[in-house]
């Protein structure tokens, strides 16, 4: 009897390739599912989109009120925002209706204009497209802050 030659991988050749491709599979499970990992990490990036686009929008709020203080001052005109508070509706005009809606987070406190600039106040802004995610935006002392902690009462 002659002996013939077959071609084709060996049942152990399978089994080392099963098993490679096991745990190669375990590692990206792991990696893509843990605290750390694609996932998370794609949520963290969306969250901190979200809040440089509402920083964005609140610093466009605080321009325009420091802009119009400035051609008040300039021309002796009475500006758009010369009293002491901005109410919510106002404040929610500069956000995209589409993609946001705006509260006041203390039903008792508007947004407070000193100097020309919006001094005191926060908003609940909540993004409509991102799961209703909250975010909070701060003016304190003309600086503008935004964050998804709520704003503890001073």
């Amino acid at each position: 009897m002659e002996k013939t030659k077959e071609n084709g991988i060996t049942l152990i050749a399978l089994v080392v390739t099963i098993v490679v491709l096991l745990i190669l599979a375990g590692i990206t499970i792991t990696y893509v599912m843990s605290g750390e990992g694609v996932f998370k990490n794609a949520q963290d990036a969306a969250t901190k989109t979200i809040e440089s686009q509402i920083q964005d929008y609140a610093s466009q709020l605080q321009a325009a009120v420091m802009m119009d203080n400035a051609v008040a001052v300039g021309t002796g005109v009475e500006g758009k925002y010369n009293g002491s508070n901005i109410d919510v509706g106002e404040a929610g005009k500069f956000f995209p209706s589409d993609l946001y809606t705006v509260e006041k987070t203390d039903p008792e406190k508007a947004l407070t204009i000193a100097d020309g600039k919006i001094t005191t106040g926060s908003l609940k802004v909540t993004a409509l497209k991102q799961g209703n995610k909250v975010f909070y935006v701060t003016y304190k002392d003309g600086v503008v802050t935004v964050g998804t902690e709520a704003p503890t009462a001073e």
